[in-house]
């Protein structure tokens, strides 16, 4: 019915597939999962989906498959502004066993974490900020990928799910680059685990999950405002057959004052609203109003330059 901002998807079929020895896998699900959701918001119900797909298996049933070479992990940005592929779960014995006992081994992962911040979350607020979104506590304390070599050793352990330790920050970097999230920790903060950042499948104006938030909530508003209008009467201008003046500035007053409240809660930077004058609704009974908003900016980096000085000038 449109009511659901978020949703997380949770699934055993894998994320990437086998595409040659030397090539890189190919990406799978994400496009036809964001096609769903772009389905879903042209019949005004848009939300933010969430991906969490078996990243330990690459489509096949043999041994090899459920090795994953980190070097051939494809780029998600396929421009699917929807949708936020991630990967990575808590390290612990109960992570583990869960893992074990799931029969494709799918990694767990940390949807639940990442919807909770989400919940959380104010719309224009990137549940990557380390201030605010925490993931650290008694389950989640280290933190591994959950994938690399899923088969068992002597022990009947997994080979390797890829401890966060043992990667390197070029690597690290790399997944990032790709457009993945996963849980990350920050030198120098102890009892710390975070989400890497908030990024789409996109590199485009929606990039951010937080973005797409701000957007969907002002659509969800604007609409819920202007649908007591449908097939409501419409003055227009006797000399000239266009809208008439007094019909317009109530329409941009009542779109205004949503955007208006959305700018004072610090959700968006500001806002214009834009009624053509010279429209005739007599001859296409239709009325067209726009609207943009100026998102809010996300610190995603900070550079500091620093050095010593004779004097503090």
């Amino acid at each position: 019915g449109g009511m659901i901002s978020q949703i997380g998807v949770w699934t055993e079929q894998p994320l990437w597939k086998l595409n040659g020895d030397a090539d890189k896998y190919n990406l799978n699900l994400v496009k036809g999962i964001n096609d769903k959701a772009v389905s879903l918001a042209e019949l005004n119900q848009p939300l933010s989906i969430i991906l969490s797909a078996h990243a330990g298996n690459t489509g096949g049933g043999t041994e090899e498959a459920k090795k994953v070479d980190l070097n051939k992990i494809p780029t998600a940005i396929c421009e699917a502004s929807r949708t936020s592929v991630i990967f990575g779960q808590a390290r612990n014995e109960q992570i583990s066993t869960m893992q074990m006992r799931n029969p494709q081994l799918t990694p767990v992962g940390f949807v639940g974490a990442v919807l909770g911040a989400l919940a959380k979350a104010n719309v224009q607020e990137s549940i990557a900020w380390v201030r605010q979104f925490n993931l650290f506590d008694d389950d989640f304390q280290e933190i591994e990928l959950g994938f690399g070599d899923l088969t068992l050793d002597a022990e009947g352990e997994f080979i390797s799910t890829n401890l966060y330790e043992s990667l390197s920050p070029v690597l690290l970097d790399e997944l990032d680059d790709k457009g993945y999230v996963f849980p990350i920790k920050y030198s120098g903060r102890q009892n710390g685990v975070y989400i890497s950042k908030d990024q789409t499948c996109s590199v485009g104006d929606y990039r951010t999950i937080a973005r797409n938030r701000t957007i969907n909530k002002s659509r969800r508003a604007v609409r819920e405002a202007l649908l007591p209008y449908v097939n409501s009467p419409l003055m227009v201008n006797p000399s000239t057959g266009y809208l008439a003046t007094s019909k317009i500035t109530a329409f941009k007053n009542l779109v205004g004052e949503i955007l208006s409240k959305m700018q004072a809660a610090q959700e968006i930077s500001g806002y214009a609203v834009t009624i053509d004058a010279n429209q005739n609704v007599l001859v296409d009974d239709t009325l067209r109003i726009s609207y943009v908003i100026v998102p809010v900016g996300v610190a995603v980096r900070i550079y500091v330059e620093e050095g010593l000085s004779l004097t503090a000038k």
